[in-house]
C-alpha cells in the first residue's frame, strides 16, 4: 500500500469515523449528524473512487466553514453571557481546523504526478 493512500485517503477517513463516533457518545440521544458521517465515510473507507472522495472533501470543506461561523457566534453568545469562551474556541477551533485539513486531503487527487511538464520541448 502506498504512503500516498494512507495519508490522503485512510487517514482522513478513519478522522471523520472517530469525530462521528465521539459525537454519537457525546449526545444524550441518537445524533443524526454522526449516523451520517459514520455512514459516509464508512463506505468511503473501502471505495476509493476519486469523484465520490472530492465531493465528499467538499461538502466537509464547506461544513467545516460553516462550523467556524457557527463557532465564532456560540463564542459570542458566550461573552454576552458573561463567562469565558477561551476553551469553546480553542477545542472547537482544534476540531474545525482538523476537519478543514482532512477535507483538502480527500479533495487532493491519489495519484499526482511527480512532475508536471511547464512546457513541451523539441
Amino acid at each position: 500500500m502506498k504512503k500516498s493512500t494512507l495519508f490522503r485517503h485512510y487517514l482522513p477517513c478513519i478522522y471523520f469515523i472517530i469525530l462521528a463516533i465521539a459525537i454519537q457518545i457525546g449526545g444524550a440521544a441518537i445524533n443524526f449528524l454522526g449516523l451520517t458521517l459514520l455512514l459516509i465515510f464508512g463506505t468511503l473507507l473501502f471505495f476509493k473512487s476519486d469523484v465520490a472522495r472530492m465531493t465528499v472533501g467538499g461538502l466537509m470543506l464547506f461544513a467545516s466553514i460553516y462550523f467556524s461561523l457557527a463557532l465564532a457566534d456560540e463564542a459570542n453568545d458566550v461573552i454576552s453571557a458573561g463567562q469565558d469562551s477561551t476553551k469553546l474556541v480553542l477545542v472547537g477551533g482544534l476540531f474545525i481546523a482538523g476537519t478543514f485539513l482532512m477535507s483538502i486531503l480527500l479533495i487532493v487527487p491519489l495519484n499526482l504526478p511527480k512532475r508536471v511538464p511547464l512546457y513541451n520541448r523539441r
